[in-house]
């Protein structure tokens, strides 16, 4: 271990150019983990540095490879694997920077999830320096098109999280096709066995272990945590984001399918949320990390996979939505906030079954999580619209109650958009606002100001077509461009769904939604019949009292009048009917007509029912039949409607 040490890098013993590049770039007093590695690094030797992401590491092998690489040979000396594109990128800016005055040198990013030839390309042309995931790499040495012997510098950066993401076969192969002769450095957040055992694989000579100092993460962060029984962690976590001061926030779920539940849920009621996970392209991935580095987005939900190496300034929180699975997750998630002594807030969603897990990550870390009272959902709510309302008059010139509104409902989801005119009132009472509608009662002039009327759909999709309210939600406001938010209630039967939605935007969604797909179904959009419609269609139960139909009840009289002159009940359907409605494929639709009906050759199969036990026989609509002519027919029989794809039967 070098005794040497440094307090800028204007010390260092590094080439003019390397100096100039760090001055230029604003590199001027190291960090501590910068401090310990860099005299062993620079004098060749193999280097073992625990770091957390997001304290200058990079620069620590960085200069290094800048230093050890000849800018004049025209092949690849130098590799850093890291476990996700996202860091690789990172890295390879990293380096740029380090080298933007090194004339010759050029470093190029390899990944997955994009085209392979513009890297193949950039290898071709003399890349002396790789920065890659071990996937990618692993794919190019197979078809010969990624040399590495002849490497002298061999960095592992994040190599907890690439064994987490099992890349333990490919970082082997990489390392094993290296010269033996190789200066190797690895950086790890944690230390566990399994990376002690593979560091004495791979490190030769002196092993330097550098530990930053342990409790950096700890002093820069603030640690909570907050008990909410498991079947309100979703509520818990929106009063959380109400009454916490959130400039960037990312919320850590365990599993994808969670995530997009979060998100979703976020979404609706009003927040600037973007998921993260690795189902998502890569394109839709990149756009979403820089809408959130801008400032763009908030919040992004994300699974601790997607998240691995990412290094965001300025995140204020992160919110562990379910305690995390161990204590090493824990410091990961942890670790993207606080960042280089700035402040930052850690957040557990505890619910007391998952006090052992919470114990368990308190004593490993060495924390006291400090249990705090979860916030009302009053004063979270007037919380989150005081700091909706300061906004928006910030940006308005006006001091109109009805302008502030509709600016507010913007960002106000259907089913709340009351509670939330109701605050307004009381608000502006105090504040001398004007009231659109001269003469008007306060609540009344607003409401009829800006609360338009909702409409509402009839959708031909339901859960036994394989689908939610969120996903329906989602594909609704996808494919008529609007927003999630300008979807209300959404009420799931079993073959069709009403849909509750902003009367402004129900022809858009009928135009431009109905007679899409929905996975293999059809989706097929109407105005829903009114509810008192409906409600006349089932017809009244009429009297079941005395002769002039007053009988008393608990003590009052039923009003309704005399049998006689009451609507009579409507004939009761035919059994064929009956049994299509109750399998819930179809409601009839306003007009009368069936509404789950299917487009001309669309393959549907159309099921006839009949005989006992509903067991009847199959008809296949075909062209030749039925052209122009199969949605009347079917509207006629009543015929039980089976979605199938639009593909031919073999």
């Amino acid at each position: 271990m070098s005794n040497t040490t440094f307090e800028r890098f204007s010390d260092l013993d590094v080439r003019p150019d390397i100096r100039d590049a760090l001055a230029r770039s604003g590199f001027v007093t190291p960090t501590p983990i910068q401090k310990l590695v860099l005299p062993d690094a620079l004098a060749g030797r193999d280097v073992f540095g625990q770091a957390q992401t997001g304290t200058g590491k990079t620069l620590a092998f960085a200069i290094p490879i800048a230093q050890k690489v000849d800018p004049a040979a025209r092949y690849v000396q130098a590799v850093v694997l890291v476990p996700t594109r996202e860091l690789a990128k990172q890295v390879a800016n990293e380096i740029e920077k380090v080298t933007v005055t090194t004339k010759g040198l050029r470093c190029v990013a390899i990944y997955g999830g994009v085209g392979q030839q513009p890297q193949v390309d950039a290898l071709s042309s003399g890349a002396q320096v790789v920065i890659g995931t071990p996937g990618r790499v692993v794919d190019l040495m197979r078809q010969k098109e990624l040399k590495l012997d002849r490497v002298s510098i061999a960095v592992l950066d994040e190599v907890d999280e690439m064994l987490d993401m099992g890349f333990y076969d490919e970082v082997h192969t990489v390392m094993t096709a290296t010269p033996k002769t190789r200066q190797t450095m690895f950086f790890s957040a944690t230390i566990p066995p399994r990376i002690q055992k593979m560091g004495r694989s791979y490190l030769r000579r002196e092993v330097i272990h550098t530990t930053s100092e342990a409790n950096l993460l700890v002093d820069s962060t603030e640690h909570a945590f907050y008990e909410v029984p498991g079947r309100e962690r979703l509520e818990g976590l929106m009063r959380l984001i109400d009454c916490e001061d959130i400039s960037k926030a990312i919320i850590f779920t365990n599993t994808k399918i969670e995530a997009d539940r979060v998100c979703v849920a976020l979404a609706r009621v009003g927040y600037p949320v973007e998921g993260l996970h690795g189902d998502l392209p890569q394109a839709k991935r990149e756009s979403v990390m820089a809408r959130f580095r801008e400032g763009k987005t908030a919040i992004v939900v994300a699974t601790d996979v997607a998240a691995r190496g990412l290094d965001i300034r300025d995140v204020t929180h992160v919110i562990h939505y379910h305690i995390p699975l161990d204590p090493e997750t824990f410091v990961h998630r942890t670790g993207r906030t606080g960042r280089a002594g700035a402040s930052g807030k850690s957040i557990m969603i505890v619910s007391p079954a998952e006090y052992h897990d919470l114990f368990k990550i308190q004593e490993a870390n060495h924390l006291a999580i400090q249990n705090y009272p979860l916030p009302s959902e009053e004063a979270a709510f007037a919380k989150r619209m005081e700091k909706m309302f300061d906004k928006i008059l910030r940006g308005l010139a006006s001091e109109d109650i009805s302008t502030v509104y509709k600016e507010m409902k913007k960002h106000i989801p259907l089913f709340k958009r009351g509670k939330a005119l109701a605050w307004l009132v009381k608000k502006c009472s105090e504040g001398g606002f004007r009231i659109s509608e001269s003469g008007s009662a306060p609540v009344r002039g607003v409401a009829a100001a800006v609360q338009g009327p909702e409409a509402r759909l009839f959708v031909n999709i339901g859960r036994r077509h394989g689908t939610n309210e969120s996903q329906l939600r989602e594909f609704l406001a996808k494919e008529a461009g609007i927003k999630e938010t300008q979807v209300g209630r959404i009420d799931a039967k079993d073959g069709y769904s009403h849909v509750s939605v902003e009367s402004g935007v129900a022809e858009t969604i009928i135009s431009k939604a109905s007679g899409k797909k929905m996975g293999r179904f059809v989706v097929k959009i109407e105005i829903a019949k009114s509810r008192e419609s409906e409600r006349g269609e089932r017809g009244d139960r009429g009297d079941r009292g005395g002769r002039d139909g007053r009988r008393e009840r608990d003590g009052r009289r039923d009003e309704r009048g005399p049998r006689s002159s009451r609507p009579a009940r409507p004939e009761r359907a035919p059994r064929q009917e009956r049994d299509s409605a109750a399998e819930g494929e179809s409601t009839p639709a306003s007009d009368g007509t069936q509404g789950a009906l299917p487009r001309e050759g669309s393959g549907v199969r159309v099921r006839r029912r009949g005989g006992r036990g509903g067991r009847g026989r199959e008809q296949r609509q075909s062209e030749a039949g039925q052209t122009g002519g199969s949605e009347e027919s079917s509207s006629e029989n009543r015929s039980e409607v089976e979605f199938r794809d639009d593909t031919s039967e073999n």
